[in-house]
């Protein structure tokens, strides 16, 4: 006979200081736990977790003994059932037999906690958006309708608590709202069973707002080199024109990236590009042979410790402080230079750019330089070894068209 109890587990303890509550299932000497869709602060309990608030005992004294009364009807065959099929049919159960009620915003902190730390803080500034647009900290999912969705798209442009958002944001605040949806139902929904307990798909019905083409930064050949002729002012600079020229040479490195890599093969480094790693098969990965005319630099930032390829993580407490710390020196070589804007992403578009248009390298080469996938293709990649031949030759050829066989950079 199969037995149910609402638990909670400390190790399960979220960053908000919420618990979520589950329903502990044992059968024929099984144990499993159905995650429900309540979450309590942990001021809630006590040091062995028990409830302090009585009617809080009550509420899921009641939930508990929906799962137990569910179970009821199976309970006469249930010797003849594992437990993933008894858990399968009480979830069902349940859902059918109840309402289901999520909180968005408590639940999209947990989304958020499964992300890395870039994308973790993403998802919380537009949560906390859509919490001020609401005017509450409880949404239930069911409310997520296509109208809340063109009324807080409206809100963003036009008030966000007196910050209008511009450009992108619009568009990347509702999509990350649209993937702790999606995310919600992968986990609450079992189509399989029958188990629907998040309807309806606001986002079918929605289209998010157009991104506005991207502001063209790539610098030109000659830009390039006037930076390769700077003279800097100060150690940031100093490090701002170095960690540019370096990204540049090493085909439009991340500075996250370069902060953390810790692979160096065979005069080729290899990492994982963290900003589409998560989302990819192949990790994104990377293979970049270090070419002459980087060397001088690599070996300038080199790590003694050998802990990381590079000593940044010596230098700047994390990989935003370093990115950071990049962008304020460039901002101030380009304004002595008379290149506006000039920000780090540029190395990345440069380097794509003089590959397309002045090296005369092929688009699918580019593509696959910048670590990009082709839709098309996705399937038939699965299948292939990746050959970094042709992009580090690629690189090679754009290094030489930029810097010559004459390449001298000061490294004071």
């Amino acid at each position: 006979m199969a037995t149910f109890r609402v638990v909670v587990q400390k190790h399960h303890l979220k960053s908000d200081g919420t618990y979520n509550i589950k329903i502990r299932v044992i059968h024929q000497r099984k144990v499993r736990y159905i995650a429900t869709p309540y979450f309590e602060p942990k001021t809630e309990f006590n040091k062995k977790l028990d409830f302090r608030n009585p009617e809080l005992r009550l509420k899921y004294a009641n939930i508990e003994q929906q799962y137990r009364d569910a179970f009821a009807k199976i309970a006469h065959t249930s010797e003849s059932m594992d437990i993933d099929q008894v858990v399968d049919f009480v979830k069902r159960e349940i859902a059918n037999g109840g309402s289901f009620s999520l909180n968005v915003f408590d639940y999209g902190r947990t989304v958020a906690e499964r992300k890395s730390a870039g994308s973790r803080q993403n998802y919380l500034i537009a949560l906390n958006s859509l919490k001020r647009f609401c005017g509450s900290d409880i949404l239930d999912i069911s409310d997520v309708t296509t109208r809340l969705l063109k009324e807080w798209a409206e809100w963003l442009q036009k008030d966000n608590h007196g910050k209008p958002v511009k450009g992108r944001g619009v568009s990347l605040y509702l999509g990350y709202l649209r993937a702790i949806h999606n995310e919600a139902k992968r986990e609450f929904n079992d189509e399989e069973l029958g188990s629907i307990n998040i309807k309806g798909s606001p986002f079918s019905r929605f289209s998010l707002p157009s991104q506005p083409v991207t502001r063209k930064r790539a610098l030109s050949t000659e830009q390039i080199r006037q930076l390769v002729d700077y003279k800097p002012t100060s150690i940031r600079e100093e490090l701002a024109r170095d960690i540019f020229l370096l990204s540049f040479m090493l085909i439009g490195m991340n500075s996250a990236d370069l902060y953390t890599c810790k692979i160096l093969r065979e005069n080729r480094i290899i990492y994982y590009r963290q900003k589409t790693a998560s989302r990819r098969m192949d990790k994104a990965e990377m293979q970049v042979t270090i070419q002459t005319w980087a060397k001088p630099l690599v070996e300038k930032y080199s790590d003694a410790e050998h802990k990381y390829i590079f000593d940044f993580y010596n230098r700047y407490a994390n990989k935003s402080t370093f990115n950071a710390a990049i962008n304020k020196g460039l901002k101030k070589i380009g304004s002595c230079l008379g290149i506006d804007d000039l920000e780090f992403y540029a190395a990345r578009h440069s380097w794509a750019t003089i590959a397309r248009n002045e090296c005369n390298i092929d688009q699918y080469t580019v593509h696959a330089a910048l670590n990009h996938v082709d839709e098309r293709m996705r399937v038939t990649d699965i299948y292939i070894v990746k050959d970094w031949g042709p992009v580090n030759e690629a690189n090679k050829l754009v290094l030489q068209h930029v810097f010559g066989e004459s390449f001298n950079l000061s490294l004071t």
